[in-house]
């Protein structure tokens, strides 16, 4: 592949994963690619983690425990701080990456040295159970676009590997409580405005989806989206376009919240979102072509107040 492979530290902050971090940890030692650290950061756990993760022999995990701080861009912070790889890479632990993720990433990172991030496409883990359905449909393999990804979230956490100085360029994640569930993506779209980000469309890992009911959380997520745009977004320096396009999609989501689930808050911040009579327009085109879309989203949701966005193998 190359005449020498340059370190790559792995992230796990974790929480009581129970036996799932078993797997989780498995997947990173199985990697085609040899030459990483494991570094666990366990939030405070209750659980078995210390036991489970010390009864794995490998000589590159390195396991940290702390008091519970509920951040996990605090977690990932820190592990980055213990690291010392060229590359980091970062995997909840709950997620499980597929042999070649390592080796593919490095490979492309290392001749397209204008890179400074690199993330794939992922298949999910519905129930325990594997599935064949791509999370992300409509984006092709190559340099990320701000319009593929910035509007709407593309990226997953778990895929992403990132350069060392890039990471420390843009002081890594904003550990803000108010971005927390969304503090991944401020930090990826931070890394964009610095330097260029490529795409895998092809799945490089297995994100864990648990079905349960989302409505609160969800609702919670959109909210900070909204804060952050208007905290945050607007002043990294996006064209016009794209900060409208960001803010459309998120009011479109609490709009559609509110109109089909009744979600009152969502409704608020809606209402909230003074628009200018231009951008009023535009809204309302960008609710009617959107309508159909969202309608068969909000009716699923309904229907059995789960998430069930994967097709689960039998």
């Amino acid at each position: 592949m190359y005449k020498s492979q340059p370190l790559a530290s792995v992230i796990i902050p974790v929480y009581n994963p129970g036996e799932v971090i078993k797997e989780t940890i498995g997947s990173v030692t199985e990697q085609t690619y040899s030459n990483l650290e494991i570094i666990i950061i366990d939030d405070g756990s209750t659980d078995d983690t210390a036991k489970i993760v010390k009864s794995i022999n490998d000589d590159r995990i390195k396991y940290h425990y702390q008091s519970n701080t509920g951040l996990p861009a605090q977690a990932r912070n820190k592990g980055a701080r213990l690291s010392k790889g060229k590359f980091m890479a970062f995997l909840d632990h709950d997620d499980v990456w597929m042999p070649r993720k390592l080796e593919t990433q490095i490979s492309i990172i290392e001749d397209n040295q204008d890179i400074g991030l690199i993330c794939t496409n992922a298949l999910y883990i519905c129930d325990g159970k594997r599935t064949m359905e791509p999370l992300v449909k409509g984006i092709r393999s190559g340099y990320l676009k701000p319009g593929y990804f910035i509007p709407r979230n593309g990226v997953i956490q778990s895929t992403i590997l990132v350069k060392r100085d890039i990471f420390d360029k843009v002081s890594g994640f904003n550990e803000s409580l108010d971005l927390f569930a969304i503090e991944d993506y401020d930090f990826w779209i931070r890394v964009y405005t610095q330097r260029p980000c490529y795409y895998i469309h092809e799945p490089m890992i297995y994100y864990r989806k648990i079905v349960h009911s989302a409505s609160g959380k969800e609702s919670q997520i959109l909210q900070r989206g909204l804060y952050h745009y208007n905290k945050y977004f607007l002043s990294y320096g996006f064209s016009k376009k794209i900060n409208q396009a960001r803010l459309f999609e998120i009011l479109a989501a609490l709009y559609f919240r509110w109109l089909f689930l009744g979600d009152k808050k969502c409704g608020e911040c809606v209402r909230s979102q003074k628009l200018s009579a231009s951008n009023l327009f535009v809204f309302l085109l960008w609710i009617i072509f959107s309508l159909p879309f969202k309608f068969r989203r909000m009716c699923e949701l309904m229907k059995d107040g789960m998430r069930k966005d994967a097709k689960c193998l039998k």
